[in-house]
């Protein structure tokens, strides 16, 4: 999918079937084709977005993406990778849940969420309405 940054469109382009898990060295074949091809009709791919699955953290790990370079170059030009925002989350939740999180010198652990929503669910008008039990 190719969307715009400055105008709101945006277009899919191309899609595969496969048999099972996509090759790490084919999606990042995939990937610079795609790049290269929207080059070509005029548009300028200034970034590309995945989640965190095993094979997306292969190809990026292939790009030379890090966390000091959070880009790679192709055909002269700069391209970020930026991880999908939703998924992100999700990662966070789910390490918080797991191990919780370390600040500093201070924890975050998963039973200081169970005590809000404990007590968010008493109050008569609730501070995170969208936060449920499961």
């Amino acid at each position: 999918m190719a969307r715009g940054l400055a105008a709101n469109w945006k277009q899919p382009f191309g899609f595969a079937f496969s048999s099972g898990t996509v090759k790490d060295v084919l999606l990042k074949q995939l990937i610079l084709t795609a790049i290269t091809e929207l080059g070509q009709i005029g548009l300028c791919v200034k970034a590309v977005i995945c989640d965190q699955n095993s094979n997306n953290m292969a190809v990026t790990k292939f790009l030379g993406i890090s966390s000091a370079t959070p880009y790679f170059m192709h055909n002269g030009t700069q391209h970020s990778v930026i991880y999908d925002p939703p998924h992100l989350i999700k990662s966070i939740r789910n390490n918080l849940h797991k191990s919780g999180l370390k600040c500093g010198t201070s924890e975050v652990l998963w039973i200081y969420v169970e005590a809000f929503y404990d007590h968010d669910c008493k109050l008569p008008i609730r501070m995170a309405p969208k936060l449920t039990n499961t």
